[in-house]
């Protein structure tokens, strides 16, 4: 390949495979340097020996030269755009990817010439579907590591909680993860997913599933508690007491979302070895599903964020008669907000343009 690089995007991340260099002059040269981005070389781990069934020695060939020289970009807005200045097209085989080939780095000019070559490794449609499945473990993993993240700055012992509840279904929660860990140990042990490692976790896919629509549904009846409360006094206690709850049940929902992602981490290396000709449009279809989740939980945050709002300025406007009382209402609410603003940050859930309320603080009323 020389200094030329290879650009395939599906959507949300670009993969730019070449030498190093070459790929750390592409990033300086567009100003992509500040952009989330990491080697593929840990999704694409195993990989190499992975698939055993048709095709399989594309998908190799495709894990393995991503794990020597690629680098995965998430794309923003800012970025897709300069991106685009490449013309990547749509594949025949493959048409959730798209793909181009560039020339040498050192001028911008020169990367926006799109070159062909007949050796370009990621024309063959199979080692494309494996790249494309790498980036979209990649996406994932990226996931993972922020829900972690998020997890550890609320302060939150997931399992405490879970343990706490009497709904067997939430407790399964527990027993689904240790599971799902053990596999993912089992395939960076022996680089693939068999059919016995798959069958111990795939019937934990619906307790997950319960378990995170159960804590949506959670909040939804927190939220109308504090939209139903008409007195002062009481909505002071219902906000106290939704705040903790709220928080506990946003950190049920990252963590949900983070053994969902584990597990379709692992399915996608089961297809690969198991049926890697259907690997592509099971990556869409999972893509798909994963988006139709964001979805019901951004839905349930917007609502939850306006209702909480909502309670906070109604304490607002009893504010000259209840001096003690309304600041309280304001605080836990704004608290409650800057939660579920954490979360939908670290999920890439778009947020709301409603912020926290300023609130009256004693102060002001002095004044």
């Amino acid at each position: 390949m020389g200094t030329e690089l290879e650009l395939v995007s599906d959507g949300s991340g670009l993969a730019v495979i070449g030498e190093e260099g070459a790929i750390e002059q592409f990033m300086l040269d567009l100003d992509l340097v500040g952009v989330h981005s990491r080697s593929l070389a840990q999704a694409a781990a195993g990989r190499s020996h992975a698939a055993i069934g048709p095709g399989s020695s594309a998908l190799q060939a495709g894990g393995q030269f991503a794990a020597e020289s690629g680098r995965w970009l998430k794309l923003t807005e800012d970025s897709a755009a300069k991106v685009r200045a490449f013309g990547l097209q749509a594949t025949k085989d493959n048409p959730a990817i798209s793909h181009a080939m560039i020339g040498k780095p050192g001028d911008v000019q020169s990367w926006i010439q799109v070159v062909s070559s007949p050796a370009a490794l990621l024309t063959n449609p199979a080692a494309l579907a494996s790249i494309g499945t790498l980036m979209a473990q990649r996406e994932m993993q990226r996931s993972i590591d922020e829900l972690k993240e998020y997890l550890v700055q609320i302060d939150k012992k997931v399992d405490d909680i879970l343990r706490a509840q009497k709904d067997a279904v939430l407790a399964g929660m527990i027993g689904v993860s240790l599971l799902v860990d053990d596999a993912i140990t089992v395939r960076d042990s022996v680089g693939r997913v068999s059919e016995i490692t798959w069958s111990k976790i795939q019937g934990g896919a619906a307790t997950i599933a319960t378990t995170q629509a159960y804590a949506v549904r959670r909040l939804d009846a927190l939220a109308d508690r504090l939209e139903s409360e008409g007195d002062l006094g009481a909505l002071v206690k219902a906000t106290h007491e939704a705040q903790s709850s709220i928080e506990e049940w946003l950190a049920v929902i990252a963590r949900s979302f983070q053994v969902q992602d584990k597990i379709s981490i692992l399915e996608l290396d089961r297809v690969a070895d198991a049926s890697p000709e259907e690997l592509d449009q099971h990556r869409v279809g999972l893509r798909l599903a994963r988006q139709n989740r964001l979805d019901a939980i951004g839905s349930a945050c917007s609502q939850l964020v306006g209702r909480v709002n909502e309670a906070s300025n109604r304490a607002n406007q009893k504010v000259l008669f209840n001096p003690f009382a309304s600041p309280k209402v304001v605080d836990a609410s704004n608290k409650v907000v800057v939660s579920v603003l954490a979360l939908e940050k670290r999920l890439d859930v778009p947020g709301h343009e409603v912020g926290v309320s300023s609130g009256c603080r004693r102060e002001d009323l002095r004044a």
